[in-house]
C-alpha cells in the first residue's frame, strides 16, 4: 500500500495490473478471504445441512395485502356484530307479525313464547 500525497490516505493497488515488466515484479499478491469469514461460511453451511427445509434467512415478502387485512379486521368484527343484530331484529319483526296473525289460538301463544325466548337468547349471546 502506498500513501497518497494529496489526501494522506493509503491506496490499495491490489486490482491494478501493471503493463511494465519492472512494475509487475513489485506487485502484491491478492489477500484471500479472512479466516473468520471462512469459519462463518462453514457454520452457515452446517446449519443449512441440519435444517434443509428451512433457510437460514427467510426474506420472502409477505402478501401485499397483509397490512390491509390486519387494519380492517377490527372494522369487519364490528360490521359482523351489526349484521347479527340486524338479523335478530328481522327475526323479531317476523315473529311479531306471525304473532299478530295467529294470536287467536292458545297454541300460538305457546309458540310465540318459545320463539321470543329463542330470539332473546340469541340477542343475549350477541351482547
Amino acid at each position: 500500500m502506498e500513501v497518497d500525497g494529496d489526501t494522506g490516505r493509503e491506496e490499495n493497488k491490489e486490482n491494478y495490473v501493471p503493463f511494465d515488466e519492472e512494475l509487475k515484479k513489485h506487485r502484491k499478491e491478492r489477500i484471500g478471504i479472512p479466516p473468520i469469514a471462512q469459519e462463518i461460511n462453514e457454520k452457515l453451511e452446517e446449519i443449512a445441512q441440519l435444517e434443509p427445509d428451512m433457510s437460514s434467512l427467510d426474506l420472502t415478502p409477505k402478501k401485499t395485502n397483509f397490512d390491509l387485512k390486519r387494519d380492517v379486521s377490527k372494522r369487519l368484527e364490528k360490521l359482523e356484530r351489526m349484521t347479527q343484530r340486524a338479523i335478530i331484529d328481522l327475526m323479531k319483526e317476523k315473529l311479531k307479525s306471525q304473532e299478530s296473525a295467529n294470536s287467536a289460538s292458545a297454541d300460538d301463544d305457546l309458540g310465540r313464547k318459545i320463539n321470543m325466548s329463542i330470539a332473546e337468547d340469541i340477542e343475549d349471546r350477541e351482547e
